[in-house]
């Protein structure tokens, strides 16, 4: 899958990754419960940016928040589902989920640029509108 997406095949990497994930295993693995969690984590996190790339935010958002569910301080969880928000338009959404990746991984400077960058559009975006009634009022005096 992996190769599949670095080429731009995404439709094809999206097949691999879901074949990959239905088998891994569901029932308690012993001393392998940890790897095959992580193998989890990993398959469904990259199904979800292909879904993203296929332009199919509702369930890139899902795969992600299934990793959430299960595990609930995955920074990358947070951050692909943030990215999924902010392609579905949803920015407030996004950023809570990046406020949530940030929380989980303070370390991670990316994470803290992106947030900042998401701030910086929210707030241009909510300006805009303000604008444009102020240029309309005064078109009209």
């Amino acid at each position: 899958g992996n190769t599949l997406f670095k080429r731009n095949k995404v439709p094809e990497a999206c097949q691999r990754y879901l074949y990959a994930a239905k088998r891994v295993p569901s029932i308690n693995q012993g001393a392998h419960q940890k790897v095959f969690d992580q193998l989890k984590i990993h398959l469904l996190l990259n199904l979800s940016r292909c879904k993203r790339k296929m332009q199919d935010s509702t369930e890139a958002i899902k795969l992600a928040t299934e990793v959430i569910a299960s595990h609930p301080t995955c920074y990358e969880a947070f951050h692909a589902r943030a990215k999924a928000n902010h392609a579905a338009g949803h920015l407030d959404a996004a950023l809570g989920d990046l406020t949530e990746a940030v929380r989980a991984a303070p370390q991670n400077r990316e994470l803290h640029k992106i947030m900042l960058t998401l701030k910086q559009e929210i707030n241009s975006k909510s300006k805009k509108p303000f604008l444009s009634v102020i240029s309309d009022y005064k078109s009209d005096s």
